[in-house]
């Protein structure tokens, strides 16, 4: 994560999800990351989260 540009992070990330890249999506999340699902849920792993929405 680029903690002094974070712009270069919200594009990294948006790319990373419209290319698919879970690798690249898991090195963008902190060691206290929180990702809420669109039914406000909270996602613990963003890796299964990711799997779930390529399904």
């Amino acid at each position: 994560m680029n903690l002094k540009y974070p712009k270069l992070t919200a594009l990294q990330f948006y790319e990373y999800i419209n290319i698919r890249d879970i690798k690249g999506l898991s090195s963008l999340k902190t060691e206290d990351h929180l990702l809420i699902g669109r039914k406000r849920d909270c996602c613990e792993d963003v890796i299964k989260w990711m799997i779930g929405v390529l399904q």
